[in-house]
């Protein structure tokens, strides 16, 4: 009888501690790959992360899914940007909006999805003109929102719009 509850108490000591991977419950890997190929996207597995890129013209869009033991996604970052001077930045915030609804479609945790259309949204359309002081472009150009469990980072540049969404959880884990 000792070792029957032993065993019980040691796996439910288990399952608390060492919980399921919480954003696989949030991303459906494969159902966001579909939907950007069926899109137009061309795919890369690089093992460490996804690759998603479409090219119109001069309007160039990206997608990486950053994985953690090749299958649990731990951030997303999606960069929507013009390779013209003058870009219509009115376009690339709308374009950047559309890519996170496509998105959305295999992102189960709509609250998740809210947060990134809310940030998105409240994005100036104008873009901060290039200083030569780096860290007080990137500050002016910059917006981080931060949750329970992951950062949303949006980032407004002259030829850009991107944001990112990294998961508290694991970016602890990632080494650069």
């Amino acid at each position: 009888m000792r070792k029957f509850l032993f065993l019980v108490l040691f796996f439910i000591i288990c399952i608390f501690i060492f919980p399921k991977e919480e954003f696989l419950k949030k991303v459906e890997l494969e159902k966001v790959k579909n939907i950007l190929i069926e899109n137009g996207f061309s795919f890369k597995d690089e093992e460490t992360y996804y690759f998603f890129e479409r090219k119109t013209g001069k309007l160039n869009e990206k997608i990486d899914i950053l994985l953690k033991d090749k299958e649990i996604p731990y951030g997303i970052g999606i960069i929507v940007s013009c390779h013209n001077l003058n870009s219509n930045q009115l376009k690339l915030k709308k374009t950047l909006i559309n890519l996170v609804e496509k998105m959305s479609e295999g992102i189960s945790d709509k609250e998740l999805t809210e947060k990134m259309l809310d940030s998105i949204k409240k994005m100036p359309e104008k873009a901060v003109k290039s200083s030569d002081e780096i860290a007080s472009y990137i500050k002016k150009t910059s917006n981080i929102t931060e949750n329970k469990d992951y950062f949303i980072i949006i980032a407004n540049r002259e030829n850009g719009k991107s944001i990112k969404v990294i998961f508290d959880k694991y970016s602890e884990n990632k080494e650069d």
